[in-house]
């Protein structure tokens, strides 16, 4: 949970709040927006998808996100155990810089919530982000290693999702604990 502190932060980081998803969502019925991050769908068999709004991932940025990560694992749990964990596809192009501390954040929200958690991840960046991709890079090798999960960068959130046939959400749909 949030500190008053972290709060203000998130408030003094948010850039123009957008009220809509950006391509390829938005046609995507919206199950949860939360203003400091972006947009959460949830997809059976257990798949979370996000799309980011923020410029700059700060700590606050990343604890709200893996907040709501949190409350989908404790919610749906036993489907999640039942599908080998948690696939999670995260749309995070408009994110252009992070600070050191959001890095370190969630390295240990991820590392709190065990080896189980996850069974694939996929976060997509944008192409010219060359700081993210390296940031990404590092932590797939912490996630490869400590958690026994990978994380997939890619850079057209199109092209995945066909490729991985995800499809909208049924309108009514929600995201767990949300």
């Amino acid at each position: 949970m949030l500190n008053q502190s972290q709060n203000d932060e998130v408030e003094h980081v948010r850039q123009d709040v957008e009220t809509k998803p950006r391509a390829p969502f938005t046609d995507w019925p919206v199950q949860l927006h939360e203003p400091s991050v972006g947009f959460y769908w949830y997809l059976k068999p257990s798949i979370l998808v996000s799309q980011s709004t923020v410029v700059h991932a700060t700590e606050a940025v990343i604890d709200r996100h893996n907040d709501i990560v949190d409350r989908v694992l404790a919610r749906d749990r036993r489907d999640i155990q039942a599908d080998g964990g948690l696939f999670m596809f995260f749309a995070w192009r408009s994110v252009r810089s992070y600070d050191s501390s959001a890095r370190a954040r969630q390295r240990e929200r991820m590392q709190a919530r065990g080896r189980t958690y996850s069974r694939r991840t996929v976060l997509v960046i944008h192409p010219a982000n060359s700081l993210l991709n390296m940031a990404v890079s590092a932590a797939n090798l912490f996630a490869t290693i400590v958690l026994k999960s990978r994380i997939e960068v890619v850079t057209n959130p199109d092209d995945e999702l066909a490729k991985l046939g995800l499809q909208p959400p049924l309108p009514g749909d929600r995201v767990p604990g949300a």
